[in-house]
């Protein structure tokens, strides 16, 4: 198996596609992740324990990082406000560079959250799904044992 196949993983993109995947090739500027795909069921579909506990770490997982990068965001808009600040006393040198990386910056980082929030929605509906399969279950118990 060649080294191309196995970083294209057999999709039949080119490497240097790969290399450059998640960019605007125009502006060199990240594009928004596209959102992963999720499976929900397994193949015969029926849900197992297995699924349900995969799924709840990883949402606890996706929560622990999307409240990362919402402690990210803050942090990068205070120092925004600081640098408008400083452009407004008329100090500008070196300042519009540095408010124009932080503005590129936060969009990178609304960006990732969105992503962890498309990510969290299907886990989301997964585990309500179980939840409910489990009541019903226990429904159909109480109904057989009375």
């Amino acid at each position: 198996m060649s080294i191309s196949s196995v970083v294209t993983r057999g999709f039949g993109f080119s490497t240097s596609f790969v290399a450059r995947a998640g960019y605007n090739s125009t502006a060199g500027v990240a594009d928004a992740p596209p959102p992963p795909a999720v499976v929900i069921q397994s193949g015969d579909g029926t849900l197992s324990w297995q699924d349900a506990v995969q799924a709840e770490f990883r949402r606890k997982h996706l929560k622990a990082e999307l409240k990362k990068a919402e402690t990210k965001l803050k942090k990068v808009e205070a120092k925004i406000k600081t640098v408008e600040k400083k452009l407004q006393s008329g100090r500008a040198e070196g300042i519009l560079a540095n408010y124009h990386l932080l503005e590129t910056k936060k969009d990178e980082i609304r960006n990732e959250i969105r992503g962890f929030k498309l990510e969290l929605a299907p886990l989301d509906l997964f585990l309500k799904k179980m939840e409910e399969d489990e009541e019903d279950e226990r429904d159909i118990e109480m109904l057989l044992l009375s």
